[in-house]
């Protein structure tokens, strides 16, 4: 499904430009079609009007995830996922392994 401008929308041409050359440059960006397919199933006009996600199926249709999670920037990503206490005021133990991943993902 292709973005499609709404009422209201107005694009700011120097991000815009600056936002394409990220993309262009970006050496493991994933394609439509060929590394995942998405729903998008509508859309919100206001991000503080939603209290809850509306959505009847999930966003991502497929993905080849063995594909995707094989790229340096995603696989590094995924590696930084776990380091972190999901809950406030829980002192964090950071290993050695995890500073590791913090410095390489610190690189892409």
């Amino acid at each position: 499904m292709a973005w499609q401008q709404t009422s209201g929308f107005d694009p700011d041409p120097e991000l815009s430009e600056i936002l394409t050359k990220i993309w262009e440059l970006d050496q493991n960006k994933c394609y439509p079609g060929t590394d995942y397919e998405i729903d998008l199933q509508g859309f919100v006009k206001s991000a503080r009007c939603v209290t809850q996600d509306k959505a009847a199926e999930t966003l991502f249709i497929w993905m080849d995830e063995e594909k995707v999670f094989e790229r340096p920037t995603f696989k590094a990503f995924k590696a930084l996922l776990d380091n972190y206490e999901l809950e406030c005021g829980e002192a964090e133990e950071v290993t050695n392994e995890e500073k590791k991943e913090n410095q390489d993902g610190g690189h892409l």
